[in-house]
């Protein structure tokens, strides 16, 4: 998972701002840049000479809604194409985690290597350390996946007949909202 640049509530109005403003004109050049962050905070003194903007410019950069270039020695900054088709900066800011069809594919064949041999609790902390999710997002795919796999095991138990545990994983990356499968 990528580290982005972390805001305080304060610059974080700022960058909504910022990509507000960069989402209707496109481009800004430095004074507008620094005009609009100045005006989005309402904790600075009007005429403030305040000029840590960077974490901000850096924190649109990081999410790709922003590039820089210069033009005869200014510089400006450009809104990018994800900056102009999402809709909210909610939706622009989502931080997820890209887990990729070969690590999917081992943690199915470690599933299925240990089948009922062990718990779903106990496999699943190696199936999460497979995929490479981050330790924040660990707790939450174990209990979609504990819950998927007793489902899966509870519907198909009662005919006696072998079901696919691989179901399982797929659910689980299908239902969380932080995960992006990419093929």
């Amino acid at each position: 998972m990528e580290e982005y640049q972390q805001l305080r509530s304060e610059n974080m109005e700022a960058a909504k701002a910022l990509y507000e403003a960069l989402k209707t004109k496109r481009v800004l050049n430095t004074t507008e840049f620094k005009d609009v962050f100045l005006n989005s905070r309402s904790d600075l003194p009007k005429n403030s000479q305040y000029n840590n903007w960077e974490t901000t410019e850096w924190f649109l950069r990081d999410h790709k809604l922003m590039t820089t270039g210069r033009v005869n020695g200014f510089k400006f900054y450009y809104a990018t194409q994800k900056c102009v088709r999402t809709h909210s900066f909610k939706n622009a800011t989502i931080e997820y985690v890209v887990v990729n069809d070969f690590a999917i594919d081992k943690a199915i064949d470690y599933q299925e290597m240990t089948g009922d041999i062990l718990k779903p609790d106990i496999h699943v902390k190696v199936i999460t350390e497979i995929l490479g999710l981050p330790k924040k997002l660990t707790p939450k795919f174990e209990k979609y996946y504990v819950d998927v796999y007793n489902v899966l095991k509870e519907i198909n138990g009662a005919e006696k007949k072998q079901f696919d545990l691989k179901h399982a994983i797929l659910s689980t990356i299908r239902e969380m909202k932080e995960i992006k499968k990419i093929y």
